[in-house]
Formats: C-alpha cells, sequence, structure tokens
C-alpha cells in the first residue's frame, strides 16, 4: 500500500512539475515574441526560397565551370562563392520585387479609396439612413418614441466611427515596429541563405512540403476571390484577390478574414441600390464558402492527407493556431499546422523515451481517430519502430 501510495506522489509530484514546467515555457516564449517573430518569419521564406537558391547556384556551377575538371580546388571554391552570391542577389531581389509590388498594390488601392471616398460616404450615410427608418419603425411598433431611434442609431454610428479610428490608430502605431521587423526578417533570410544552417532532413521536408501543398491551395483560393469579385463589379478585386492569398496561410481564421474584407467596400458602394449590394454580399459569401468548401475542405485535405504526418482534427488546428497566435502572433498562427506535426514526428518518434502507451495517446489525440495507431504502424519504419512495440490497434 505504502508503495503504491509513493508511486502515485510521484507521479502527481511529476505532473505538477510538468504542469509548471509548459506554463513556464510558454510565458518564456510570449515574452520573446518581439525577438523570435522575424526568425520564424525568415524561417517560413526559407523553407520557401532555399530550394531556388540552391537550384540557381548548381546551375551557376555549371555555367561557370564548363570543363570536366578544375584545375585547383581554390578555382573550385571560388566558383562555388560566385555561384552563391549570384543565386542569393536574385532571389532576394525577387523577394524585395514582391514587397514592392505588394506595397504598390496597396498604395494604389488606398488612392481608388481616396479618389471614391464621395461614393462610399454617400453609401454609408443611404445605409445608415436606411437603419434609421427600420429603427424608427420598430420604436413606433413597440411605442419607444423617436428619440430612442434618434439616440440608437447615434450610438451606432459613434461605435462604427470609434471603431474605425481604432484600427487606424493601431496600424499607425505598429507601422514602424512592423517595418523595424520586417528589416531584422529580411536579413535573417539574407544570412540564412548565404551560409544555410543545417536542419534535420525530416523537419525539412515536413516544412516544404506543407508549404508546397498550402501554397497550391491558397493560390487557387486567391484567384478565385479575385475572379469572383471582378465578375461581381467590386472595387480592388486583385488586392482582395492577393489577400485571400495571403491569409489563407492562416488555418481556419485566415479565410473567415478574408472573407469580411471586402464586405464594407460592397456594402458602401452607393453605385449599387441597398438591395443590389445586399444581394452582391450575399453571393460573395455564398462564393467564398464555396471556395473555402473546395480549395480547403477537399483539395488542400486531399494534398494534405499524402502525408500521414500532416494529419490533425481540425480541433487540433484550431486549438494549434489560437496557441500559436498567443505565443508569437500571426507568424505562430502562419507555422501552426507544421508546428504541431513536427510534435507529433518527434513524441511518435522511437529516439524519445516516452511510453508506448503516452504515444499511443497523443497519436490519438492529434488525429482524432482511435485507430490511427495502427496506421502510423505503416510509416513506422521511416522513423524507427515505436520502442520496438507494435501499437494497438
Amino acid at each position: 500500500m505504502e508503495v503504491k501510495l509513493g508511486r502515485w506522489s510521484e507521479r502527481l509530484l511529476l505532473g505538477m512539475v510538468s504542469i509548471v514546467g509548459v506554463y513556464a515555457a510558454v510565458q518564456l516564449m510570449a515574452s520573446l515574441r518581439t525577438i523570435l517573430q522575424p526568425l520564424l518569419f525568415a524561417v517560413f521564406l526559407v523553407m520557401w526560397l532555399l530550394p531556388a537558391s540552391e537550384g540557381l547556384k548548381y546551375c551557376f556551377l555549371r555555367f561557370l565551370c564548363c570543363r570536366p575538371r578544375r584545375e585547383t580546388e581554390e578555382e573550385e571554391g571560388i566558383a562555388e562563392r560566385i555561384a552563391g552570391c549570384a543565386a542569393v542577389t536574385i532571389v532576394m531581389a525577387a523577394v524585395l520585387a514582391c514587397v514592392l509590388l505588394v506595397g504598390f498594390m496597396v498604395l494604389q488601392s488606398v488612392m481608388e479609396m481616396h479618389q471614391h471616398f464621395s461614393i462610399y460616404h454617400k453609401g454609408a450615410m443611404d445605409l445608415v439612413n436606411d437603419i434609421h427608418t427600420l429603427l424608427a419603425k420598430l420604436s413606433e411598433s413597440l411605442h419607444l418614441g423617436d428619440a430612442t431611434a434618434n439616440k440608437m442609431t447615434e450610438d451606432m454610428v459613434t461605435g462604427i466611427q470609434r471603431g474605425v479610428l481604432e484600427v487606424v490608430t493601431g496600424f499607425i502605431a505598429d507601422f514602424s515596429d512592423t517595418l523595424v521587423r520586417g528589416v531584422l526578417t529580411l536579413l535573417y533570410l539574407l544570412f540564412w541563405l548565404c551560409q544555410p544552417i543545417p536542419v534535420h532532413a525530416a523537419v525539412d521536408s515536413l516544412f516544404r512540403k506543407y508549404i508546397l501543398m498550402k501554397t497550391i491551395a491558397n493560390l487557387c483560393m486567391g484567384v478565385s476571390v479575385g475572379t469572383l469579385l471582378y465578375m461581381l463589379g467590386v472595387g480592388m478585386p486583385w488586392m482582395f484577390g492577393l489577400a485571400a492569398f495571403l491569409l489563407n496561410y492562416i488555418p481556419e481564421i485566415g479565410p473567415l478574414i478574408c472573407t469580411c474584407l471586402p464586405l464594407p467596400i460592397i456594402l458602401l458602394d452607393s453605385r449599387n441600390t441597398v438591395g443590389r449590394r445586399l444581394a452582391i454580399g450575399l453571393m460573395y459569401v455564398v462564393g467564398c464558402l464555396l471556395f473555402k468548401f473546395v480549395f480547403g475542405n477537399v483539395l488542400e485535405l486531399k494534398l494534405i492527407e499524402q502525408d500521414k504526418k500532416m494529419r490533425m482534427h481540425p480541433v487540433v488546428v484550431l486549438f494549434g493556431v489560437a496557441f500559436f497566435g498567443y505565443v508569437w502572433g500571426p507568424t505562430g498562427m502562419l507555422l501552426s499546422v507544421p508546428l504541431l506535426a513536427l510534435v507529433k514526428v518527434v513524441v511518435l518518434s522511437s529516439g524519445t523515451a516516452i511510453p508506448t502507451e503516452v504515444k499511443h495517446a497523443v497519436l490519438v489525440f492529434l488525429e482524432g481517430d482511435p485507430k490511427a495507431a495502427s496506421r502510423y504502424c505503416e510509416m513506422a519504419p521511416e522513423y524507427g519502430s515505436m520502442d520496438g512495440q507494435k501499437l494497438p490497434a
């Protein structure tokens, strides 16, 4: 009896220490968000751009070293350095060109909104008047009087104005900080491409496969959203298509944000009647839900499920987005799925001293399927068997 109590006390103490340790680690990572965000975003870009850099370097080496044999090792080193510098220069120039292109598109959108400000202002006033009329009828039916309807309308307009002002003020306040982080990210990216840090092959393959599959699905989503908005006659369609492409890297939450972004432009366009605005908005929302189902729940799911390490239950994915978003902000949301997959690989690999029962429980939790362990046995040889034991089905 005393032995059993001793074991339970040891397990309880170990559990409490683990909880405290995890909490302390999470708080430490959250406090280092400012430092880690540029590095993590650079990791995301490196996994995307490093294959292009290596391919260009190989092509330049073939061009510089046409002879079957080089005379000295010094010549070989010089040729390799020249090819590497040329490849990194081209890749960084492409990155800067993409950044400038996005900035130009944002600037064009802002100028277009400023040019059509009177149209959107009139549309906003039309909506306010329609809502005021609706509230007046509601107040009359409830015998509340016109003063109540006027106050409700004023409170609504004041709340919207305050919300818009807070968003604009927050964006301006964070602009300088975002600029500094962007420069730091580019520096990380430059030095990493010049001298790549060795990464475990399994981790490298995991991140690259995820980024490739996600990019294919996001490209389809962005083109479809931009085309739909263009056909509906909404302003700045390709800007919103680009936003859909970028935001869809954030699982589950990104598609919701990109669906909501064009709605103010649609609802405030006074060139259309209120009824037509609502109809366009409804068609756009339905179209986005359809695109999300086709590209997110069918195409992306089929692509990701080809790799068993990427299989996750949607609730676990959403929790990962929320957790890593709390720890590292938008960058954490961006990397949430590959980080969860990495945790899955590390925990279930044979090199870890974790009991098989715990590994089984983790696998079932991540995939949300009691039969996940039996499926994992098929891919176990790639990472080694799990402690030499076969998982229960």
